[in-house]
C-alpha cells in the first residue's frame, strides 16, 4: 500500500485510471462499447458499475482488476 489516501470510491478509482491512460470519458466508452454518459455517472459515484464494465475498463486502461482494486477501501 502506498502512503496516498485510500480511494473510497469506485468512480473516483476509474476517473484516475481513465486520466493515466490519457482518455477522454467519450474515448473510454467507445473503447468499451458502452455510452459516455455511463462513464460519466460511473465517475461521479451515481452508479455502482457491473463487474464485467470493470473488467472492459481495466482491459482499456491497461491494469489488471487486482490493480484496478489497489489501495481501493470500500465500505
Amino acid at each position: 500500500m502506498n502512503d496516498q489516501e485510500p480511494i473510497t470510491n469506485i468512480g473516483e478509482r476509474i476517473r484516475q485510471l481513465r486520466r493515466t491512460a490519457d482518455l477522454t470519458q467519450l474515448e473510454l466508452a467507445e473503447t468499451i462499447n458502452r455510452d459516455v454518459v455511463l462513464i460519466i455517472q460511473l465517475e461521479a459515484g451515481e452508479l455502482d458499475p457491473m463487474v464485467g464494465d470493470l473488467i472492459r475498463i481495466a482491459k482499456a486502461t491497461n491494469v489488471s482488476l487486482a490493480e484496478f482494486f489497489s489501495g481501493v477501501e470500500i465500505y
